[in-house]
């Protein structure tokens, strides 16, 4: 029994010495594998604060850029009411030309109406004045005559 004493102790200190060898090595695998996790973790937490940067950035931009596109539709408002002001203005325009043509029209055409009319006259007055000078020329050959004879008549 003494031997079995022995060797059950041997036995035992082998078992014991086993265990902590295998504990030792668990917790150098446990303490790697945690090392490799909290260097996983650390990676995961710095991409994660520059995704959280990033996504900071990029919703300022996005800010930006709303402002931007609300000051360039306030642009585009006021460009096509005043399109519209232009548009409305040159109707407008457009209607007065078209009654200012109509009324120079009907001047013209009274005009021309009024010109034919004065060069009848003229033409009339023309003829008039024509006849009424050879009447003048005739009477004052007349006269001539007539004052040729008294002087005939008196001499």
């Amino acid at each position: 029994m003494a031997m079995m004493k022995t060797s059950v102790n041997l036995f035992l200190i082998l078992l014991v010495v086993l265990v902590l060898g295998v504990v030792g090595a668990l917790t150098v695998y446990y303490q790697q594998n945690l090392a490799s996790l909290s260097d996983g973790v650390i990676s995961t937490n710095s991409t994660l604060v520059t995704c959280q940067n990033d996504l900071y950035a990029t919703r300022q931009e996005l800010d930006t850029t709303k402002l931007a596109v609300s000051a360039n539709r306030e642009d585009v408002d006021k460009t096509v009411s005043l399109f519209e002001q232009s548009q409305s203005k040159l109707a407008s325009t457009e209607e007065t030309l078209k009654q200012t043509q109509d009324t120079l029209k009907k001047t013209i055409q009274t005009k021309d109406a009024q010109i034919t009319d004065l060069n009848y006259r003229l033409s009339n007055l023309t003829a008039q004045n024509t006849v009424l000078r050879t009447q003048i020329i005739s009477l004052q050959d007349e006269i001539d005559d007539l004052e040729d004879d008294l002087d005939a008549c008196q001499g």
